[in-house]
């Protein structure tokens, strides 16, 4: 069997656009039947701004020390590990 990997784009009504070059590769014809994995890139930039927009979102009306002061005496007072791992 035949394999060729490449990148493409959905094109307006749903087709995906074949580089030439794989056509070429596989020597494809019209007409001839293909199976393909695909798999959707995930751009990272739209992750990455969209996280950024909640930066500073958190709201607490307690001050910075005191929430500190609340995480360190919850880890202290924890019984997770008691009996240990």
């Amino acid at each position: 069997m035949a394999k060729a990997t490449f990148t493409s784009e959905v094109l307006e009504d749903g087709h995906i656009s074949l580089p030439l070059a794989v056509k070429r590769e596989l020597h494809l014809r019209k007409g001839d039947r293909i199976t393909a994995n695909i798999r959707k890139e995930i751009k990272i930039q739209n992750s990455t701004a969209k996280l950024l927009k909640l930066a500073g979102s958190w709201r607490d009306r307690r001050s910075p020390e005191e929430i500190v002061e609340e995480i360190t005496h919850d880890r202290k007072s924890s019984f997770r590990l008691r009996d240990g791992l």
